[in-house]
């Protein structure tokens, strides 16, 4: 299995789907494509995951839902302008490129691990914290509304802010 550090991801309408391109600490990239009933399968527990992640800065979570939802919009907020920019990570023609069948999640207190299956077995796989994870589903609601798929899925503190993070890829340091 690939342990990735990097991912790049962006909808590809000609194929319907989202390419999530990534790259290891080897330089060896893969593209994985993502399907929107996979993703609407996987991203509900991203999103339960990320909205119990404080940040310390904010300390104590409030007690009520306008409050928590003003809590995860400053979170995200936060996230963003955290985000440092980096070269896309490109597919050349050679790289493999495999569509994803199932995504095991494994969750911490530190943060979630994807790992990207095909036909059961494991390709690839990323460790990405909260604040990495909160920036790659800014970039995936982003590239939805793209698609132009349905957006219930996306909860209110997203938001579909004009200030965005500009690059579609998010660095993973585990």
């Amino acid at each position: 299995m690939l342990k990735l550090l990097r991912l790049t991801s962006e909808y590809v309408s000609l194929e319907d789907r989202f390419q999530v391109v990534g790259i290891s600490e080897q330089e060896t990239r893969i593209s994985l494509w993502l399907t929107q009933s996979l993703l609407l399968k996987i991203l509900p527990p991203l999103l339960k995951w990320v909205e119990k992640q404080t940040p310390a800065q904010f300390n104590a979570p409030p007690s009520n839902k306008q409050g928590n939802d003003m809590l995860l919009v400053f979170a995200h907020q936060a996230a963003r302008a955290e985000f440092k920019g980096s070269p896309a990570v490109r597919s050349a023609p050679e790289d493999p490129s495999e569509l994803v069948s199932s995504v095991d999640i494994s969750r911490s207190d530190q943060g979630v691990r994807l790992v990207f299956k095909t036909a059961g077995s494991a390709v690839a796989g990323i460790v990405l914290d909260a604040g990495q994870l909160r920036q790659w589903l800014d970039i995936m609601q982003r590239q939805w509304q793209i698609a132009r798929w349905p957006t219930k899925i996306w909860p209110p503190w997203l938001g579909n802010s004009e200030k965005s993070i500009g690059a579609e890829n998010v660095n993973a340091t585990h």
